[in-house]
């Protein structure tokens, strides 16, 4: 089995450090925690507008529920390093540490909510950041231009195209196309590119990855997570309350659950206001009449 680690970059990318550092250990505890990488290179591949982006690294040893891991930054030139991220387990994130540590659940032998159960919110919450907020970014090929093809699909994970520019053989930008429009994932030109140019295209894309997301989205995100905790104790305590609240005190818990989630709701909201991305207006190719 093999575990592939997805760790956030630096908030300057490389311009401080330029490695990672992983550890890993069968507990979840820096005592023992032993190198299995001391040289992997800082990634700028997922960098984007909003996002440093992450470095991936596959541990070929690695077992899911077995093994807990932890990284720091280092600067290959004087070995200086940041201190150590959060431990986190084999399959999940540093969001894991952090939302136990909210939630108070955080006996390892008596967990109430699993690895699995904290994956599958983390995964609904990053789906559910589009359309709050998004990725902007540009791909040289996907328009690739033969003199005849007017229709060109959306490349995969495209949501939203805003631009399109004119790049010519000498790789100078001649600024935005006109005549094309927009049907469903399609780029249809009134007129079909010739194969001599590349074709530039703007675009929007979702965060897919919980690594991905900034760091200053790192409180909405645990909130979320709270929110969806306390929903699923809210869902299990209904099952004692709807028999007899009294003989089962469990369900007395289920007014303040639902004024916790309230107040979580409030916050998020605010949240939301102050760090939704603002979508600027798409190029319409506007004629004069």
């Amino acid at each position: 089995m093999a575990i592939k680690l997805e760790l956030r970059n630096p908030d300057d990318l490389t311009s401080t450090y330029d490695q990672v550092e992983i550890q890993r250990n069968t507990s979840n505890s820096a005592t023992g925690m032993t190198d299995i990488s001391t040289n992997t290179s800082i990634s700028t591949t997922y960098a984007s507008d909003l996002s440093t982006g992450y470095t991936s690294y596959t541990d070929t040893d690695g077992v899911e529920g077995t093994h807990y891991y932890r990284f720091r930054y280092k600067l290959s030139t004087s070995g200086a390093v940041s201190s150590y991220s959060d431990i986190f387990p084999a399959g999940g994130s540093v969001y894991h540490t952090r939302f136990r540590r909210r939630m108070r659940d955080t006996n390892s032998n008596n967990y109430f909510f699993t690895d699995d159960d904290i994956e599958i919110f983390t995964t609904e919450i990053v789906e559910e950041l589009y359309p709050i907020t998004w990725i902007e970014t540009y791909i040289d090929d996907m328009i690739t231009p033969d003199g005849s093809t007017e229709v060109f699909a959306f490349a995969t994970g495209v949501t939203r195209v805003n631009d399109i520019e004119l790049i010519n053989s000498s790789g100078d930008n001649q600024g935005s196309i006109k005549g094309w429009k927009l049907r469903g994932r399609y780029v249809i030109f009134d007129t079909a590119p010739g194969s001599e140019d590349t074709i530039r295209v703007w675009v929007e894309k979702k965060f897919t990855k919980a690594a991905e997301i900034p760091e200053q989205w790192d409180g909405y995100v645990l909130h979320k997570l709270m929110i969806k905790a306390y929903e699923t104790l809210e869902a299990d305590r209904s099952r004692y309350y709807k028999y007899n609240s009294v003989a089962k005190p469990e369900g007395g818990n289920l007014p303040s659950l639902d004024k916790v989630i309230t107040r979580l709701e409030i916050q998020l909201q605010r949240q939301e206001r102050l760090l939704r991305r603002v979508r600027k207006p798409a190029e319409i190719n506007l004629t004069g009449i």
